[in-house]
């Protein structure tokens, strides 16, 4: 009877948390399993590798091969792939490796059956509209549905994802844009370009500067770049002469270049550096909001950044306030409320009050989200200058 009892609660556990607020957690000289925010193991730690849930289903390794479990620890199918992408939907890409190595793709469903054998060189994450991009074995470029179907014919020498209705394609060394039949809708006259975001996008011209268009292929603004970036949060940033500034929609500066660099901006903040060593996050006005007295700022998640002051990590709000004073070798985001920390070699978990809902005892703890890559020495430092 307890062990039926034992068994009925494991489940329920996992039940609730449906994969959503578990950790990979590798305790003292032990394999890797999964944690809840307060330590307590929900799958046990007998995993060679593992990566974080998603979409209800986590990728976990044994004996050098990739498997997947779902929410309920149980096996979607044996441990048999080389290379393993989450879950998108009912679907995943899945890789084999033949004796020389080289890997090929396929897709599997939630049974681990094959959709679609393993007959692309490589499958990209699918987008919103159903399609993702593939290699085929002769090298060129199309896209395949969630069957593993070509919808677009593999002919072009490179693709992007679509963003918007549109994506990046290149045809005899030039880039353009096709619609989701494959058509050309901006032709591929371009030596470099970028993926639309939010209805515009930057190629460069023959001069070697950056120029904005919409998705008709005609110009926004008249201002040229040294550098752009793409759009978020319906500004980009953009350098001009060594400096940096911000640009609207219309293609005209709302913060003329001043800043020594600019990140992308999430939620109307953007974390900027300004002589050299200094870090601080402005709004959209170009307005300090955290001022730049610090070794390195990173961007807002669920309303609070990681800052670095000297060689160690805390956490702030928007309002300059501190929730965590620096004190952590190492520090994730916040999703879904709970954010990993390093402090004196071990990782833990702390809330959004930054009080610990588990010491710090681990050898190491992953974070929740793909996207999430922790702060940790010079690795924050990096800003894709």
């Amino acid at each position: 009877m307890k062990k039926w009892f034992f068994v009925v609660l494991i489940v329920q556990v996992l039940s609730q948390a449906s994969g959503q607020n578990l950790f990979v957690a590798k305790a003292k000289k032990k394999a890797y399993g999964f944690i809840d925010p307060a330590g307590n193991w929900v799958v046990s730690a007998t995993f060679e590798d593992a990566e974080a849930f998603s979409n209800g289903y986590a990728r976990v390794k044994k004996a050098g091969h990739w498997s997947y479990i779902d929410k309920d620890a149980k096996l979607v199918t044996g441990f048999r792939f080389d290379k393993v992408y989450n879950f998108d939907g009912e679907v995943a890409r899945v890789g084999i490796a033949d004796e020389q190595d080289r890997l090929s793709y396929g897709l599997i469903d939630v049974t681990g059956q094959w959709v679609k054998k393993n007959e692309f060189d490589e499958i990209g994450e699918f987008s919103d509209n159903g399609l993702a991009l593939a290699q085929a074995h002769n090298g060129d470029w199309g896209f395949i549905d969630k069957k593993g179907q070509w919808v677009i014919q593999p002919t072009f020498g490179g693709l992007h994802e679509f963003h918007g209705g549109l994506a990046m394609a290149r045809s005899k060394g030039k880039w353009g844009y096709i619609d989701k039949t494959g058509t050309w809708v901006i032709p591929a006259i371009y030596n470099h370009a970028t993926s639309f975001q939010e209805g515009i996008a930057s190629i460069r011209t023959n001069g070697g500067r950056w120029i904005l268009i919409d998705m008709q292929g005609k110009p926004v603004g008249s201002l040229v770049f040294d550098v752009v970036k793409p759009f978020s949060d319906s500004v980009t940033v953009a350098r001009v002469s060594g400096a940096w500034g911000v640009v609207d929609r219309h293609g005209r500066w709302l913060v003329k270049p001043k800043f020594d660099y600019l990140g992308s901006f999430v939620d109307g903040l953007c974390r900027t550096r300004l002589k050299r060593f200094y870090w601080g996050t402005i709004d959209k006005a170009g307005k300090w909001v955290i001022q730049p007295d610090f070794e390195n700022v990173l961007q807002f998640s669920e309303g609070i950044c990681r800052i670095k002051k000297g060689t160690l990590w805390g956490y702030m709000e928007h309002t300059g306030n501190w929730i965590v004073e620096p004190k952590f070798q190492s520090a994730g985001k916040f999703h879904n409320g709970y954010a990993i920390v390093k402090i004196n070699g071990n990782w833990g978990i702390i809330d959004k009050t930054g009080k610990f809902t588990l010491e710090p005892t681990f050898d190491k703890i992953r974070p929740q989200a793909d996207d999430d890559e922790t702060a940790e020495g010079e690795e924050a430092e990096m800003n894709d200058e």
